[in-house]
């Protein structure tokens, strides 16, 4: 039978890539051929030989990518797909959070900027700035 396509609730998934990367993300719709993820990160582990110890960090996986709008992973470009641990969502969660509120701050400054060049632009009426 033909799986059709489908809307899900946001579900984070663990996604290693055939590429050998690793991403985790909000699946947001699932269709045979492909998944939507919102704002995928890319999770790096660092493994410190003389300290006998991994730590793991996590960026965003592609800077190029306009993150308000999900991005589509082809499903012949992944190798496994998981469930994270509840350590992983938690992080996760925390940084989606921090960077939504950023974002509404950077979104406020520029907003402030572009009202004091048009309050300069009023202001100059028609004499030469130097």
């Amino acid at each position: 039978m033909h799986q059709e396509e489908q809307n899900i609730d946001k579900v984070c998934k663990v996604l290693k890539l055939s590429n050998g990367e690793t991403i985790i993300g909000n699946v947001s719709k699932e269709t045979p051929s492909y998944i939507d993820v919102e704002m995928p990160l890319k999770i790096l582990l660092m493994i410190h030989p003389q300290e006998s110890r991994m730590n793991m960090s996590v960026m965003k996986w592609d800077p190029g990518f306009d993150y308000k709008y999900p991005v589509r992973v082809y499903k012949n470009s992944i190798v496994a797909c998981a469930e994270p641990t509840e350590l992983m969502v938690k992080n996760y969660a925390e940084l989606i959070i921090e960077n939504s509120s950023r974002k509404e701050n950077d979104e406020d400054e520029i907003t402030e900027l572009n009202d004091i060049m048009t309050e300069l632009l009023k202001n100059i009426n028609g004499k030469t700035m130097h």
